[in-house]
């Protein structure tokens, strides 16, 4: 459930404000609700998308989507840094500009979101970081089993079109599956 920026304690945002070079704005996120603090920050250093949690499912499901933003190159935006203070898990990574793409029929973003389709389904889930089909889904079908990091939830407002390509943002449901 999503928290007002001021649930924060100020060690924390100061901790931040060192990071982004002083003071600084805070922008909420305007979609998406299983970040307690989702807000893009607006610095001296430039902006950065910040996600913070401190009870244990928020925090479980932040550290799934570290883990992916860190393992994989180039689909999801890179963490800028990430720290844990006064029971808080505060993750920063590159703010991403731009619309969210249209899927529907006959759009040009389809061409696009194919080719990030196609590398998405072979950049392999190292380790065993992930969750899996049966703890993801509450069940198991050998069909799913595999090797590939799977997104799950896959949606336009977790894809935005930027001047490089489509990202893919909110990965805490990564899952180690077939493509």
């Amino acid at each position: 459930m999503r928290r007002d920026w001021t649930a924060l304690p100020e060690i924390v945002t100061t901790e931040i404000a060192g990071r982004v070079g002083g003071a600084f704005d805070v922008l909420p996120a305007s979609s998406g609700d299983h970040a307690e603090i989702a807000s893009t920050v607006v610095g001296p250093t430039g902006k950065v998308f910040v996600k913070a949690a401190s009870t244990e499912p928020s925090v479980r499901s932040l550290r799934y989507e570290l883990a992916a933003t860190s393992t994989v190159d180039w689909y999801p935006p890179a963490v800028r840094w990430h720290f844990e203070s006064a029971g808080w898990l505060v993750v920063g990574t590159e703010h991403l500009a731009g619309p969210h793409p249209d899927l529907s029929p006959g759009s040009p973003d389809l061409d696009v979101f194919a080719v990030t389709l196609k590398g998405l389904q072979e950049t392999p889930a190292l380790g065993e970081t992930w969750f899996t089909p049966a703890t993801r889904l509450g069940f198991a079908d050998p069909a799913m089993t595999g090797g590939t990091l799977v997104h799950s939830d896959l949606n336009p407002t977790n894809l935005i079109v930027t001047t490089d390509g489509l990202r893919i943002v909110d990965w805490a449901y990564a899952t180690k599956a077939a493509p």
